[in-house]
């Protein structure tokens, strides 16, 4: 899903109800970003995983800080818990600081001085939703180091994709202005 020149707001609270497939290299997402130019736009990142289901990571991606981010957190679920099961992923968005939440708990915040501290504060812009799942690339490889059969997913992943076993499930999205 991708709400660009349908939908765009700026500040409020970005909410959706997920849960995923887990297996090396397969990287569900659901961010938020500005137009124009990457990274200068801005660029929220409210849930990342890539197949590890004991976590999922939160960041921000703006000019002197992308990539490998400085700008980033991971949240472990409590025992018992995972990716596969229904969560809500939210971000509050102001104008002085991003808020981020997994079922309601503040996990990760990041304030314009934090930013700044790296580059300039790319969050007074309009953004748009993007719900997506990609598989493979240079984040699951950075975190799972494999090399086969392709760069970053596993062969368990691609039978799992084969099966039509890997998923992203949405069961709503709410924005809300503050």
């Amino acid at each position: 899903m991708n709400t660009r020149s349908k939908f765009e707001f700026t500040y409020g609270t970005a909410s959706a109800r997920i849960k995923m497939s887990s297996g090396a290299g397969l990287w569900p997402a659901f961010w938020a970003l500005g137009e124009g130019k990457w990274p200068d736009c801005g660029e929220i990142d409210m849930m990342e995983t890539v197949g590890d289901s004991s976590w999922v990571s939160h960041a921000l991606h703006g000019p002197g800080y992308f990539g490998n981010t400085p700008l980033a957190h991971r949240e472990f679920f409590p025992k018992g818990t995972d990716v596969t099961q229904w969560h809500i992923y939210s971000v509050k968005w102001t104008s002085d600081s991003i808020i981020f939440m997994v079922d309601g708990k503040s996990t990760y915040t990041v304030t314009r001085a934090m930013v700044e501290h790296y580059g300039r504060w790319a969050y007074d812009n309009p953004k748009y939703i993007i719900l997506n799942f990609a598989i493979g690339g240079g984040y699951p490889h950075g975190v799972n180091k494999v090399n086969a059969p392709y760069y970053g997913l596993s062969q368990t992943s691609v039978n799992k994709i084969k099966a039509g076993n890997a998923e992203m499930l949405v069961d709503w999205v709410l924005v809300t202005k503050e």
